[in-house]
């Protein structure tokens, strides 16, 4: 019944896998599944796009269009526990103090224990027109890499998430390329 099956993410005990799938009337109407990782027992968890593991893997983050476009994070039932705000592609850190998400082409973190989050890269500190969902932090959750949109090209940059925000081009290229990324373990 669905169009697209995308966005997996794997729990930290490798024992499930979140994902979302898409109908063919569109992603407003998108849905989060959760299923045991050989593939058994899927069911249908929420309204939403792109989850994203808690360190303990007791929640999750994700991209609902409730109240506009949003992030939240949830409980594994499916119930929402908050609304971090508007906004988009929440990406929880490794260490799981923050989640990365983007706003309107900036690139903002939300810190977990204070409940507040701060703009990262403010939309006219960075070159890029466009910040794509599915950035990745560095297992040290240091770092966070991410996909641009240039007028004539795209990159893939590296920004500082702790300290000043030093911004580093890691990769550019004017053909197509995919925007999802992964950090090796190392």
């Amino acid at each position: 019944n669905f169009a697209m099956c995308l966005s997996p993410a794997v729990s930290p005990d490798a024992r499930w896998i979140l994902f979302d799938v898409t109908p063919p009337e569109g992603s407003n109407d998108s849905q989060i599944l959760l299923m045991k990782a050989d593939g058994q027992d899927a069911r249908n968890l929420c309204d939403g796009l792109m989850p994203s593991w808690s360190s303990d893997g007791s929640q999750f983050a994700c991209s609902r269009y409730e109240g506009g476009t949003g992030v939240w994070v949830m409980n594994l039932d499916g119930t929402p526990e908050y609304r971090i705000g508007d906004g988009w592609a929440a990406q929880w850190s490794p260490d799981g103090k923050s989640i990365a998400y983007t706003n309107d082409s900036s690139l903002r973190v939300f810190d977990v224990d204070s409940g507040k989050s701060r703009e990262v890269l403010a939309k006219r500190a960075h070159p890029y027109t466009y910040i794509y969902p599915n950035m990745c932090w560095s297992p040290d959750s240091r770092r966070l890499a991410f996909k641009g949109r240039l007028p004539d090209r795209k990159e893939i940059a590296i920004v500082n998430m702790t300290g000043e925000p030093k911004l580093q081009t890691a990769y550019s290229t004017k053909s197509v390329m995919g925007s999802d990324l992964s950090w090796s373990p190392d």
